[in-house]
């Protein structure tokens, strides 16, 4: 896992935008109540970001997060594959889905707050 550094005072955490290609990389992230959770980033083809925890909307309790396969992240529990230009948008409907968490860019990073990956806590049982 990549490292996710943590600003407490702030309540972010973040990684630098730069070190995300067309490969998906993972992070890890210790929520307030002690549970680990996973997030990932990888750039599509024009270069565009996504993240999105690596726990599906649906499928969560399987505890199996995703994969990449080429341009495709792949539900690693149902199969379900996703073209890596949707992930990071917000879920359409019911059904398997890269659980979406907003972030912004700052200074070259990628900033998450803490407080939206809290509230997904329960996604990694």
């Amino acid at each position: 896992a990549g490292a996710f550094d943590i600003d407490a005072a702030a309540g972010t955490g973040s990684f630098l935008a730069s070190d995300i290609n067309q490969t998906a990389r993972w992070f890890n992230y210790n929520a307030t109540d002690g549970t680990t959770m996973r997030l990932f980033a990888v750039r599509d083809g024009a270069g565009g970001l996504h993240l999105a925890l690596d726990a599906c909307d649906v499928c969560y309790r399987a505890k199996k997060g995703y994969s990449q396969l080429g341009s495709d992240m792949v539900c690693n529990n149902c199969g379900n594959r996703f073209p890596i230009t949707g992930v990071g948008e917000t879920a359409s409907g019911g059904g398997c889905w890269p659980s979406y968490i907003s972030y912004t860019l700052a200074d070259g990073n990628v900033v998450v707050r803490l407080a939206d990956l809290d509230s997904k806590a329960f996604m990694f049982p």
